[in-house]
C-alpha cells in the first residue's frame, strides 16, 4: 500500500515532517517528483508505537522554496494506522500604526514574507492603510490578506494565527496589476 500527500514550501524556515504509527509499519521518503521514492530527497521509517521524524533545516541544500514536495508513504507491512503531521515555522513580524517597516527577501529564492497587524479596537469601525513601495524595478507584490477573528490575543501570532495562502485567504491586492494598468 503507498498514498502520496504534495505540499509546497513557501519560505525559508526549517520544516518538520513526522509520522506515529499505530499499526503496522511505514517507510516515509520526500521526493520533489510524484511516485518516484527512488528519488527521494530524505526518507525515514518506523514501525507500531514509534514516531519517526524528518527535520529539515535552513541550510539543507534539497530546500527549495516555491517547490511542490510529495510526502509517499509505503506500509512495511500488511495494514497500517498513523497519523502524519508538517510543521513549518512561519516568522511573522507585528506591522504597527505610524511605524515605516522596510523588508527584504534573504535569498532570490524566497517568495513570501508574513506579517500581521493587530486592529485598535474588537467591535470598532476603523480604515487600514498599507503603502507598499518596491525597490526593485518591475516587481509587482501580490498581498493575500487572511482575517482572523480570535477570542483573546494570541500568545505566539506566528504559530496560532491562520497565515493566507492561494488556496485560503481573505482578500487579495496585486494579483492582476496589468489590468489596473490599462
Amino acid at each position: 500500500m503507498s498514498v502520496q500527500v504534495k505540499f509546497i514550501v513557501d519560505n525559508k524556515q526549517p520544516l518538520n515532517i513526522t509520522a506515529t504509527v499505530n499499526v503496522g509499519a511505514v517507510v516515509m521518503y520526500v521526493t520533489l517528483s510524484p511516485g518516484m521514492s527512488g528519488l527521494a530527497k530524505w526518507q525515514t521509517s518506523c514501525s507500531a508505537g514509534k514516531t519517526c521524524s524528518i527535520n529539515v533545516l535552513t541550510t539543507d541544500p534539497n530546500l527549495y522554496i516555491g517547490a511542490y514536495y510529495y510526502i509517499i508513504l509505503q506500509s512495511a507491512s500488511g495494514s497500517l494506522n498513523m497519523a502524519l503531521s508538517l510543521n513549518q515555522v512561519r516568522k511573522a513580524d507585528l506591522i504597527q500604526t505610524g511605524f515605516v517597516y522596510k523588508g527584504s527577501f534573504k535569498t532570490q529564492e524566497e517568495q513570501v514574507m508574513f506579517y500581521y497587524f493587530r486592529p485598535p479596537k474588537v467591535g470598532s469601525f476603523f480604515r487600514a492603510t498599507l503603502r507598499l513601495t518596491a525597490l526593485t524595478p518591475h516587481f509587482y507584490p501580490t498581498v493575500l490578506v487572511q482575517k482572523n477573528a480570535p477570542n483573546s490575543a494570541p500568545r505566539q501570532p506566528s504559530q496560532s494565527l491562520h497565515f493566507p495562502n492561494y488556496g485560503n485567504y481573505s482578500y487579495m491586492f496585486g494579483d492582476n496589476f496589468t489590468s489596473v494598468v490599462q
